[in-house]
């Protein structure tokens, strides 16, 4: 045993602003400290003193650099040993000023600064990173679908899954991965990334059959497990009690993503963008005139801009009382969305974790589905019925199953129940074999 108390860091490419991963961090907290009395845990993340304040724990940055779609928010480093931020910035000064008093040399650097600079900020989370990998007993990749290259490229999550996976090995800590997804993975580099960060985990367990069979080629995965998302160990019972008291007829929660907005979204296409906000924006304005209220609700950050979107469409058919019937409370935090949630009736969502914590509160959803991830969790819950491609689904159709929906909710409600409550159950099972496996072989 590393120190008498055991220590743990949860590593996720979480920076706040995403609530799905935030449940699946506040669940995965909360099993964890039930099993094992005084655990301390980091969280190993893109924006550490959020991560701090959100979910009480100590906290770490998961990376030392930036690109494009993977970025650290803050450039925080709680471990004392790992040398002052003004220490990093005075060397890379003397640097700067060393190389101008060389005109040659400036002119031939000066192109590659940015290079030059991100890898000295790199240099220095690799040294802290690896003191802080000697004190952690385990690092655990905690769910959410972290096999993915799409926000950044190989250097983004791949490359830091490999890091970590081989400073685990370098200080003999325990490394693992708990109910992963796998999302994009097209580049032979990332391919290289995460074939060797699997391969150096101790655990291996997948959110669902076909990101374990997107991995057959790898022969060392073929007997893992497959383990529900961590999300459904979320305890949500203050939030199903809401139901009964302040549940209002007639409400639909709309969650829309922003998928392709030019804004923020890797893959940028503005037609594909325009479309899909129009044409939800269609069917809420059927909603409305059907008397039907609309709550609008946001599971992440740009999705915001997403809903003003909308909303702005709606302003300008100029509907009747319109502050009236639609709601767009804030969801800064997931007791926040929990709340809003447990309100509406219906949920109609593209995002994955809007679709998974609505059936977890026993609401029956309509998926509008922007990636295969959100098509295997319908199939997966018997619900495939009542879900729509975002890039191909029509007004008319989009009612129709929302017409649908409404008749078989009684029995899509009781079917969904069923499967949330086995979901729980088998990730009892896993935190229960995880713990047992980590507290033993410490």
């Amino acid at each position: 045993m590393k120190s008498n108390q055991l220590t743990v860091g949860l590593l996720t490419p979480y920076s706040g602003g995403n609530l799905g991963d935030g449940a699946i961090q506040e669940a995965v907290i909360r099993n964890l400290k039930r099993r094992i009395p005084n655990l301390l845990i980091y969280g190993i993340t893109l924006h550490p003193e959020d991560t701090e304040i959100r979910h009480n724990i100590l906290s770490f940055p998961l990376c030392g650099y930036y690109n494009e779609h993977y970025s650290l928010f803050s450039s925080k480093n709680n471990i004392e040993s790992s040398g002052s931020p003004d220490q990093k910035t005075n060397l890379w000064v003397w640097l700067k000023l060393k190389t101008k008093n060389s005109p040659a040399v400036y002119r031939l650097l000066k192109p590659l600064y940015r290079k030059i600079y991100l890898a000295f900020k790199e240099i220095a989370h690799v040294v802290a990173a690896y003191k802080l990998s000697k004190r952690l007993d385990l690092v655990a990749v905690s769910g959410g679908g972290q096999l993915d290259e799409y926000w950044g490229g190989p250097w983004g999550h791949p490359y830091v899954l490999f890091k970590w996976g081989l400073l685990a090995k370098m200080t003999r800590t325990k490394f693992i991965m708990i109910s992963v997804g796998k999302s994009t993975v097209d580049s032979s580099l990332s391919r290289f990334f995460i074939k060797w960060a699997l391969k150096l985990s101790a655990y291996r367990s997948y959110r669902d059959e076909v990101s374990k069979k997107l991995l057959d080629n790898y022969s060392f995965t073929r007997n893992d497990p497959v383990f529900p998302d961590l999300v459904f160990s979320l305890p949500i019972d203050q939030f199903l009690k809401q139901k009964d008291t302040e549940n209002s007829p007639g409400v639909v929660g709309v969650s829309p993503i922003a998928y392709c907005d030019p804004r923020v979204w890797p893959k940028q296409d503005a037609f594909i963008y325009g479309r899909y906000i129009s044409t939800l924006a269609s069917f809420v304005s059927w909603l409305l005139l059907k008397e039907y209220r609309v709550l609008f609700f946001s599971t992440d950050g740009p999705d915001r801009e997403t809903i003003n979107d909308i909303i702005s469409i709606l302003k300008n058919e100029q509907f009747a009382n319109l502050q009236k019937r639609i709601m767009c409370p804030a969801t800064s935090t997931v007791e926040d969305l929990l709340s809003c949630v447990s309100k509406v009736n219906f949920v109609v969502a593209s995002r994955l974790h809007a679709v998974k914590l609505s059936h977890m509160l026993n609401k029956s959803v309509l998926a509008i589905s922007y990636e295969r991830k959100v098509d295997t969790y319908m199939g997966d819950m018997g619900q495939s019925e009542y879900c729509v491609g975002i890039e191909t689904f029509d007004l008319e159709p989009l009612i129709a199953k929302f017409t649908r929906l409404l008749g078989e909710r009684v029995n899509i409600s009781a079917d969904v129940k069923k499967r949330v409550e086995a979901y729980g159950k088998a990730l009892q099972d896993q935190y229960d074999k995880v713990c047992k496996g980590f507290k033993g072989s410490l």
